[in-house]
Parts: structure tokens; sequence; C-alpha cells
């Protein structure tokens, strides 16, 4: 063990910690962070050294080691983060635990802090089962040498165990089906030819759904920032490049086995005579050319379909490829995904509509007076929040949907959703919503089908129309729902209404909610999608008719 030779060779330095330790096989390299009080100006240069060389000494033969030493400094938010994300990464019985729940105070004139942990009933007994108390302890006192003084208490909020077992439960299944009802990431390539290695075959899948080291990977996707450089061993060389699709980038690196071109080299290794080592070295060389001339035919964005593995990179400890083979191919991203094509499903599962009523007064005077119809379709206005507008790495968080017929609003859907990711607390308040409230929402993978039942031949309305359908055919293609609904931007529709009986007088900005909100006279209090939604949808009953 690397502590306990430190300890033995520096005794001394009691405060000297090894923090992490990573161990890169194929690179043959590791990584190992100490920390030390003030260690830039406690520790010199002669002193830093030993320790390096201490290190170094226990790694493994032909392995390249690297050290730094850390300052061992921590205020109250910092040890905070530090409590929170042991307990995430050391005691999963207990991630839930948030940071409301965690308090840090520091202790004066000491290298220690106070942890107080507030934890419902059901927490407090799991953490008593793990013994929670003495192995973080462990931890911590192998992580940095400051003190530290924990306590569990149990917070103010009764919590029903049934209840928090059946939220569990909820939270399992739910995990589950999600898993199951992942939508199939892949697209098409076209005129494939082997280039280097084997021809690859099979369908590739989206960069961005690379989330852990796998044996085997098919990506695609387009070459950038392509580098050759040399090794210590001159038999072996490192490619390294950028692959990039619409999703994402990956660093991608390929190791060039040279064939040597040494003659009194061969001549010594094969017992061969001066002519056929010569001969030999010559086919050796020609090769090696071919395959540097390979790798320098690949530009700045070429489409090529590549097959490895992928591994975590020891300096960036991000995910990256080896390449094992690469062919050059066209990509087909507007290829269509799935064969089946399913019928709307005959009820609704994970959300419903609403039926909307409205009350109107009548007049006495214009009661028999027919409204003509200038929107003669079948309509659902639609209102979301997302990440961003990229369907392939960004999700819905919140959808509000309003169908009209005859001009008239008719029914309602509303539903938050869930990201199956972290979003900015930003986006949290525009919506109303809390993270562990998302948590219990139903996916949009989830919502699709009964999204396809409510949109079932109506044209859809939206200032974001294009980029639904593209979130709609994502998620409903590889499991049978084609929507092939027309999507119209409400602008477009709302002038096109205005032209036809001049319902506004003057200038309006049918771009802007609140133009749209004044000139129809509704109140508009809320950026909520549903409050948004209802305000466009009211906006578009009332262009409908004259």
């Amino acid at each position: 063990m690397i502590k306990d030779i430190l300890l033995q060779q520096f005794p001394d330095l009691t405060d000297l910690r090894v923090r992490d330790i990573s161990v890169d096989k194929v690179a043959k390299k590791i990584l190992c962070t100490l920390s030390y009080p003030d260690a830039n100006n406690a520790l010199d240069a002669a002193l830093r050294r030993r320790i390096f060389d201490a290190v170094k000494s226990q790694a493994p033969h032909r392995y390249y080691c690297t050290t730094t030493i850390k300052n061992d400094l921590f205020n109250a938010v910092s040890f905070k983060t530090y409590v929170r994300d042991t307990i995430r990464s050391h005691f999963l019985s207990l991630s839930d635990v948030d940071n409301e729940s965690i308090k840090v105070i520091p202790i004066d004139g000491q290298r220690a802090f106070e942890v107080k942990l507030l934890l419902t009933p059901v927490q407090l007994r799991t953490a008593q089962a793990c013994d929670f108390q003495k192995k973080f302890y462990q931890y911590t006192q192998s992580y940095t040498c400051y003190n530290c003084v924990l306590t569990l208490e149990q917070s103010g909020n009764s919590t029903d165990i049934q209840k928090a077992v059946e939220a569990q439960q909820k939270l399992s299944d739910m995990a589950i089906a999600k898993e199951l009802l992942k939508p199939i990431r892949r697209f098409a390539v076209k005129d494939v030819y082997k280039y280097i290695g084997k021809t690859v075959y099979g369908s590739p899948m989206y960069i961005i759904d690379v989330r852990e080291p796998r044996a085997k990977c098919i990506l695609c996707g387009v070459i950038s920032d392509k580098s050759i450089k040399p090794t210590k061993n001159p038999t072996l060389g490192i490619v390294k490049f950028t692959l990039k699709d619409k999703s994402g980038s990956i660093n991608c690196l390929s190791f060039l086995r040279y064939l040597n071109e040494d003659a009194s080299l061969i001549a010594q290794a094969t017992g061969k005579g001066e002519a056929e080592a010569n001969s030999l070295a010559a086919k050796n060389s020609a090769h090696n050319e071919k395959i540097r001339k390979l790798w320098m035919g690949l530009y700045d964005g070429t489409e090529v379909v590549v097959e490895g593995k992928i591994v975590y990179s020891a300096y960036s400890s991000a995910l990256e490829m080896q390449v094992l083979n690469l062919s050059k191919c066209r990509i087909d991203y507007d290829s269509v995904r799935g064969e089946v094509v399913r019928n709307a499903p005959q009820n609704y599962v994970a959300v419903a509509p609403t039926a909307y009523s409205q009350y109107k007064q009548l007049s006495l005077t214009d009661n028999n007076k027919a409204s003509t119809l200038y929107w003669k379709y079948n309509t659902v206005v639609v209102s979301f929040s997302a990440t961003g507008n990229n369907y392939l790495k960004d999700k819905i968080v919140a959808l509000s949907c309003a169908k009209l017929q005859n001009g008239m609003i008719v029914e309602t859907l509303d539903t938050f959703v869930n990201p199956e990711t972290e979003i900015k607390s930003e986006l949290l308040s525009q919506i109303g919503q809390t993270a562990r409230q998302l948590l219990y929402c139903p996916t949009f993978t989830e919502i699709i089908g009964d999204l396809y039942k409510f949109f079932e031949g109506c044209v859809i309305v939206g200032y974001n129309a294009d980029t639904l359908a593209e979130f709609l055919q994502y998620y409903g293609s590889p499991i049978g729902y084609r929507f092939s609904n027309e999507f119209r931007g409400f602008a477009d529709v709302a002038v096109q209404l205005n032209l036809q009986h001049n319902a506004f007088q003057g200038n309006v900005n049918f771009n802007s909610i609140e133009d749209m909100a004044k000139v129809c006279k509704l109140s508009h209090t809320s950026y909520l999608p549903h409050d948004k939604c209802m305000i466009l949808a009211q906006c578009l009953e009332i262009l409908a008719k004259d």
C-alpha cells in the first residue's frame, strides 16, 4: 500500500494523505493524488521529489506514474460539498439526502468541522443499520487531515414507513420502465467501404448515448483535429482525432503498429542473410508508408463509421474510443427509425386530457348573428419548456396542449416530464417545480402514445412547433408512432387569419405573447407552459371567428 510506504519513509508527515489513485491499464499510466496542509509552502522541491520517487517505486513494471500534491484546505462550503459527494458515492442507501439536510459548522481555532445530518426516520434507521458514522469517519480520515464531529439527528418531519417503502418501490418500477422504453438511438449509413482494418457493419449509435465503458461499440461521425504522433517505441505510433455527430463528440485514438525497417536488426533477429534482410526491410518500409498514407488521407470533414472499445481516459477523466476498424461512409441522419407503424392507442395511459368548459355572456342584440369560421381545422395549440432545442441531447420538462374544434377550445392536456438528467435551477423556477417533483413524473417516452392519441387528425400550432415535431418524431418513430400532422408556427397562422378578416387594427407583433394577450384583452401574468398555452389558444379562438 502506498499509504503505508509513505508513512514508513516520511514519519514526520503525519498529515500526508493519499486521496485518489487511478490506473489506465491500456496506456499503462498511473495518476496518484496526495494532499498536505499548505503543500506549496510546507514541502520544498527536494522533499517533493522524494515523495514522488517513493510513489513511483510502488508502480508496476513499465507503468508511467504521475503524482500531484494538493493543498488540504477546506471551508464550510467546500467541506459540505465533500460530505454530500462522499455520501452519494459510498452510501447509496442515503443518496437522497439533500443539501438542506447537511449542516457544516467550523470549529474555531481548529482544523475541524462539526457536521450535522438531519435525516428522516427511515434514513436514520438506515444509517444506524449500515454503521454509517464509523465508515464515514474512516473515509474522512483517509482523505483529509481535518477532524470531523458527525452527529445524526431526526428531522421534524415524521415519515410513514409504509409510504416511504411504496415511494421507493415506485421509483424502482419507474427506473425499470424507463430503461425498457428508451428510444432506439440509431441512424443509417450508406456507401460503406473498408478503409482501415475490417469493414464496419451495423447501425451506429449516437455519441451522446456513450455513457460507460464498452467492449464493442460502433459510432459514426465527422473527423476533426486529427494528429499522428510517434512514441518512445519506434514500432508504435498513435493517431488521435475527434469524432463528431449531431449529438456530441468523443476523442478517439488508434495505435499504429509499424514493422521493423532496420535491416541489421532484422538480420540479428531472424538469422537471415544481408540480401534477404534488406529485402524484408524494404517491404516493411513500404507497408509502414502505406499505413501512414491511409491515415493522412483522412481529412477534417471526412465521414467515417468506426468500431472499437470505449474506455476512460486517465488524463481527461472522460470516455474515449480506441478505434480498431474504420470505414468511410455517407451519413444518413434522416433515415426512418423503426419499421413498425402503430395506430393511436385506444386509451390514455400516462396522462389524459381534461374537458374544457367556458361560459360566455349572451348578447340580446347579436343573438341571431352567425359567426364565420375562418379556421376550419381541428387544431392543437402547444407550449412547452425544454433544456434546449436539440432533440438528440435536450429534454422537455413541461408540456401543455389545448385542442380546438370548430374554433372552440374543447380539451386541455398538461403534464410535467421527468428529464432523466439534472437541469438548471432557472428552468425549474420557470416551470414551478423541484427536481424531486419531476422525478415522479412520466418520461417523454412514456407519454408519447398519449400525445399521439391527442394529436391524431389535428394541425399542431405553436411558437416552436418545428422543434416539437423533431422531439415527437425522434421518440415516437422507434416504437411505431409516426406523427404525420402538419406543424405550423403560431405567428404564421395568426397573420393568415388576421389578413382574412382584419381582426386587429394597426401593427401587432404576432411573435410576442404579451402583445397577443394585450390586443385580445386577455390577462397574462404567468410564464408557466399551461398559462402560455391557454393565452395562445384563446387568441386563436378569437382569430378563428369574426
